[in-house]
């Protein structure tokens, strides 16, 4: 029986083995080490940051971290393509976003670094100056984002103050003149709609002040008399309704049942002027306004109607086509042209007869009716030749709407307003010669006994006003 002992080379072999063994362990070890990178104790969340200002601060100069792989979203950083935040395996971009505000020393909140909807601009101060690797400004991109962003708040609260404050002090320099001054376009269906109104079915019947109707004759001094107006409805606020339609003083009766509809429907006090003849509000149930009006020596209407149609004023111009352009006055009617004669005779009257189709046609009826519309209806039809003594009646008659009438007048002609009146009157007009003048006054009898009948009720009504 043989007893086997081990030699020595049998145990060096074991020793080498074990030693191999233990060699290769090692090995393992540390290549697991190397391979997730610098064992950092305590510090994760500062482990994430450096990565984030190693990040930001090679990336502005160009370069990108070797350790962190760009994710296929870029997150936008400066408003530039190749500013952007990666997503590696290392933090996700949650924690890129919405981190933990170590670096500002206030770890309780949160602070953005980078968003979709977020793009501040950088400025020139914040751009590095030194791309060789010298001193370089070390406070955190997110921070830069706070302050652009506050900056950018600053600026927007200033920018919203000053259009408040434009915004009110144009509320306040136009909100009289919009609230009292109104415009009518007709031809625009609903335009009605825009002036006001008074809202409920009897609120018409409880208003209180005077509805004013002027339905001014054409070259009577109106648009003067309008330029009046607007500075007296800011001064006395009432509502001055002034119609865009100047061409249509006949109107089918659904079309004047409409007016007197929308105009019993305004809040009062109003004065509404446009050029029509009158309209007998009763007719349809409503009660009638109080109508006003100024006319002028018939002839002389006719005249300055002439030479406006032709060359018009400082403020119009007309494009009169024909080879009678510069005749005269004189000449059209001693040459007895038909645009001196015929209906441009008969023009007045019209405007106090009514809508009557016979009141477009000179007759004795058509005066008659005329002049019973002005006793019932009209508390004071004035003279332009007397502009200051009418506007002294209208503020005896309606002193609610004329009050301070004359010193208005008396500004706006001694004013600049008073210059741009100035430009008014009627271009390259020629006064008649005494024989035309006979002849038209002759031919304009049915005017003239009107025009009479107005002064001699006019200067009547200045006596028992009290004005001499």
């Amino acid at each position: 029986m043989f007893h086997r002992r081990p030699t020595v080379y049998t145990l060096l072999l074991l020793f080498a083995l074990a030693l191999v063994f233990l060699l290769v362990a090692l090995h393992n070890d540390r290549t697991t080490d190397d391979r997730h990178g610098p064992i950092i104790h305590n510090d994760g969340v500062l482990n994430i940051q450096q990565k984030v200002l190693k990040f930001e601060l090679r990336s502005k100069k160009g370069q990108r971290p070797s350790d962190d792989k760009p994710s296929k979203t870029l997150h936008a950083s400066n408003g530039s393509e190749d500013s952007y935040l990666a997503s590696s395996s290392n933090f996700s971009d949650d924690e890129v976003k919405e981190r933990p505000s170590d670096l500002t020393g206030d770890n309780a909140g949160e602070v953005r670094v980078s968003s979709d909807d977020d793009d501040p601009q950088e400025s020139e101060d914040d751009v590095d100056d030194d791309e060789e690797g010298g001193p370089v400004d070390a406070a955190p991109n997110h921070l830069r984002v706070l302050n652009a962003q506050a900056r950018t708040k600053e600026l927007q609260a200033d920018e919203k103050q000053i259009e408040e404050e434009k915004a009110g002090q144009l509320k306040t320099e136009m909100g009289p003149k919009r609230r009292f001054l109104h415009e009518w376009d007709e031809y625009d269906k609903t335009a009605w709609k825009t002036l006001p109104l008074v809202t409920g079915l009897n609120e018409p019947e409880t208003q209180t002040g005077a509805a004013i109707f002027y339905n001014r004759v054409g070259k009577c001094g109106s648009r003067s008399v309008i330029a009046v107006l607007r500075l007296l409805a800011l001064k006395n606020q009432f509502h001055l309704v002034s119609s865009l339609t100047y061409n249509a003083t006949r109107l089918v009766p659904e079309y004047e049942k409409m007016m007197v509809t929308v105009l019993s429907q305004i809040q009062k006090p109003y004065l509404f002027q446009r050029h029509v003849y009158f309209i007998d509000f009763r007719r349809y149930g409503v009660k009638q306004p109080k109508y006003i009006n100024i006319i002028r020596d018939p002839l002389s209407r006719m005249v300055s109607h002439y030479y406006f149609q032709r060359f018009g004023d400082g403020k119009s111009s007309r494009n009169y086509s024909g080879k009678d352009k510069y005749q005269t006055f004189d000449s059209c009617v001693l040459n007895q042209k038909k645009e001196c004669f015929g209906g441009r005779t008969f023009y007045i009257i019209p405007y106090f007869c009514g809508q009557d189709p016979r009141c477009r046609d000179p007759s004795t009826w058509a005066l008659n009716e005329a002049k019973q519309n002005v006793q019932d209806h009209y508390v004071a039809v004035g003279l332009l030749e007397e502009l200051e003594d009418t506007f002294r009646v209208f503020e005896k008659v309606l002193p609610d709407a004329f009050d301070g009438v004359l010193d208005i007048y008396r500004n706006i002609v001694s004013g600049e307003v008073g210059k741009n009146l100035s430009v008014m009157v009627t271009k390259h007009k020629v006064q008649p010669s005494p024989e035309v003048a006979r002849i038209m006054k002759d031919y304009m009898r049915l005017e003239y006994i009107f025009y009479e009948f107005i002064k001699t009720r006019f200067h009547t009504l200045k006596r028992e006003l009290g004005i001499s």
